[in-house]
């Protein structure tokens, strides 16, 4: 049986109330479920952006994606915005679908600075990458030799 997106949308409501517990600025759904590249083994993507100063220890985030994945009925992973690399903290605002923000305001000036810090330091992460490649194929080329 298939799931309709009216299915997906009472199941994120559901999701959504659970993290509310958090007092979050902003909840997103962000991987293939905001993308639409859904597959049938698809799981639910969710990330929360929290206050400054507030973390989640890693007892209570698997606490915390146990009861997600009960109310879901399948695998929920579980971000904290503020806890991942830059990278993946641009990804979930700029392909992310929000959920839930406590304050527009808040929500967007967190984003801002973001997109701010990832912009600066996008040069150095494209060099990085291109240098990983490069030796990639440096190792492979080696390697038929």
């Amino acid at each position: 049986m298939t799931e309709t997106s009216g299915d997906l949308d009472a199941i994120l409501k559901r999701l959504t109330s659970e993290l509310l517990g958090l007092a979050p600025v902003a909840i997103y759904l962000f991987g293939s479920q905001a993308t639409g590249e859904v597959r049938p083994d698809s799981d639910i993507d969710l990330a929360v952006l929290l206050p400054e100063g507030k973390a989640l220890s890693a007892l209570e985030r698997f606490d915390i994606i146990d009861r997600l994945q009960r109310i879901a009925n399948r695998q929920v992973d579980l971000v904290v915005v503020n806890a991942v690399r830059l990278p993946l903290q641009f990804e979930i605002i700029h392909t992310g679908r929000v959920l839930y923000e406590s304050s527009f305001d808040a929500r967007t000036d967190a984003e801002d600075i973001i997109v701010r810090d990832y912009l600066d330091l996008k040069p150095m992460y494209e060099q990085n990458f291109r240098e990983i490649l490069e030796a990639a194929k440096e190792g492979a080329a080696t390697q038929h030799v």
